[in-house]
């Protein structure tokens, strides 16, 4: 698989860490669980409409 998406979890861990410092340094804000959980929804919904356009451009097909 060779998605440049995708860090590996070396990198995700070490980025983790250095965004933990940065916050506890005070050159970051700590994030907030609303912001959180309002962001899920905004993904969640664009993906049911990302899900229903692909299903309407494959049932356009048949």
């Amino acid at each position: 698989m060779n998605d440049e998406r995708y860090i590996s979890v070396e990198k995700s861990i070490i980025n983790a860490c250095r965004e933990v410092k940065e916050m506890r340094t005070g050159n970051l804000p700590e994030p907030v669980l609303e912001n959180f959980f309002a962001e899920m929804n905004n993904l969640i919904k664009q993906e049911k409409i990302n899900a229903n356009y692909t299903d309407k451009a494959i049932q356009s097909r048949r």
